[in-house]
């Protein structure tokens, strides 16, 4: 992703259970590092979060079929189900099921890896914490709406 301070969501779907689905962000030393897993539905699916990067301090494990850079630390969120959260601006109820939020600890590139063991389902990745839109995403805006909601 080419700007990880800005607020954006990647849309997304896993497969069958054991799916994994990766993502890089470059970032630098004490740089906000702010990333939430939510699901359109109210299934058993609730994907979990690996963030995989310089100068994180291991926590959790990581399944065998998600790949991680070698020489990295590892921070693992296990995915939760949560009760649905109303978001106005697209407008919807999504279920949380992983979120980090934290500095980084170095600067260099951060990969993150949303999975699931045993379900399949459609998942976003919400990454930043700077909400500001260009001028084509202003004009892009409704498709983009229409979009959000056949995901």
């Amino acid at each position: 992703m080419s700007d990880a301070l800005k607020s954006q969501v990647f849309y997304g779907r896993l497969g069958t259970g054991g799916d994994a689905r990766y993502f890089a962000m470059d970032l630098q030393q004490g740089e906000r590092l702010r990333l939430a897993v939510l699901t359109p539905d109210g299934s058993s699916f609730a994907p979990s979060l690996a963030v995989m990067g310089p100068g994180l301090v291991p926590e959790g494990s990581l399944p065998a079929y998600v790949e991680a850079p070698p020489g990295v630390g590892t921070l693992v969120v296990t995915g939760r189900r949560t009760i649905p959260d109303y978001e106005p601006f697209t407008p919807g109820a999504y279920y949380f099921t992983a979120e980090i939020d934290m500095e980084a600890p170095a600067s260099g590139r951060y990969h993150v890896a949303v999975f699931d063991p045993e379900h399949a389902g459609a998942f976003s990745l919400a990454v930043g914490h700077r909400g500001y839109f260009s001028a084509a995403e202003w004009v892009l805006l409704p498709y983009s709406l229409l979009r959000i909601d056949l995901w």
